[in-house]
């Protein structure tokens, strides 16, 4: 941004200001979609906002302390914990799966939240056989209604699975043997 604005003072002797701050605004947009297309890091983040143009036109919605979870994998997901060091393992302890416990499996493949899933997905007129992330994200840019709904679905989930962590952590400290001295 800083660039742009610099790239803009550097053209104030060319005329129409808004003409030349809308043309650097694209090639500020066209450089950071590149950028964002070949990074490797984030990619979670990178497959629900394929395109930065669509995310920052938007005229809804905000980032809150779940949804920034849910677009960022970092929280309370257990593969992203064991990265951290924080867990021994990274699966799942909410179903049978046996699968890595991150954003995808949580939101999208989980079946403790499968009720609350189908729920959303009625709501968002999506069809429950392929829940994709990407088919969620982009009926979340549609509009302030469908924003909400995954806002409130990413805030039920990741509460009720705080909820579940603490009641686990208490359960495995009322068992742990006391410390002999």
């Amino acid at each position: 941004m800083a660039s742009e604005r610099k790239r803009i003072f550097d053209r104030r002797n060319e005329g129409d200001r808004s003409r030349i701050a809308k043309e650097e605004r694209d090639c500020t947009m066209v450089s950071w979609q590149e950028i964002w297309t070949r990074e490797y890091r984030g990619r979670w983040t990178a497959r629900l906002v394929p395109n930065i143009q669509k995310w920052t036109d938007r005229k809804h919605g905000e980032l809150n302390f779940f949804l920034t979870q849910f677009f960022t994998g970092h929280g309370l997901f257990y593969a992203y914990l064991h990265k951290m060091g924080k867990v021994t393992v990274p699966t799942c302890s909410h179903c049978q799966k046996r699968e890595d416990d991150d954003a995808l499996h949580t939101f999208f493949k989980c079946t403790k939240w499968a009720a609350e899933r189908s729920q959303l997905l009625a709501e968002l007129g999506l069809t429950p056989q392929i829940p994709t992330p990407e088919a969620v994200v982009s009926k979340m840019l549609e509009g302030e209604r469908s924003w909400s709904l995954v806002a409130a679905y990413a805030e039920t989930i990741l509460t009720r699975k705080t909820l579940l962590e603490r009641e686990r952590q208490r359960r495995e400290h009322l068992v742990r043997p006391a410390i002999q001295n």
